[in-house]
């Protein structure tokens, strides 16, 4: 049997029947952008939604992406736009303990 000329993907591109804004992670992840702020889609259901100039909001999407197994390294760090070694530090600061929590005023002291 003869193999076709051309793969599944090359048949369908996928890139042109998304919506402007939209980034492939990977086959289950998608990060859509608009009005300034983003979303993040996991089999077609909003997980993660932040404005974009907050980036401890966008840390913390790339960190819950790869520790819930929906996404690797290397795809986050693709789609956010940042090398894995930033990936990896994000991952540090959110496995640290927490010393000190967001504090306002001197609630904790005795």
């Amino acid at each position: 049997m003869a193999r076709a000329p051309h793969s599944q993907g090359d048949l369908f591109d996928v890139e042109s029947l998304l919506p402007d804004g939209t980034i492939v992670i990977n086959g289950r992840c998608l990060l859509r952008t608009r009005d300034d702020h983003r979303v993040v889609v996991v089999a077609g259901i909003p997980l993660l939604h932040y404005a974009l100039d907050d980036a401890a909001s966008q840390a913390h999407a790339i960190v819950s992406l790869i520790a819930q197994g929906w996404a690797t390294q290397r795809e986050a760090a693709q789609a956010f736009g940042c090398s894995t070694r930033t990936v990896r530090r994000h991952q540090r600061r959110f496995e640290a303990p927490r010393r000190f929590q967001w504090v306002a005023g001197n609630w904790n002291r005795s």
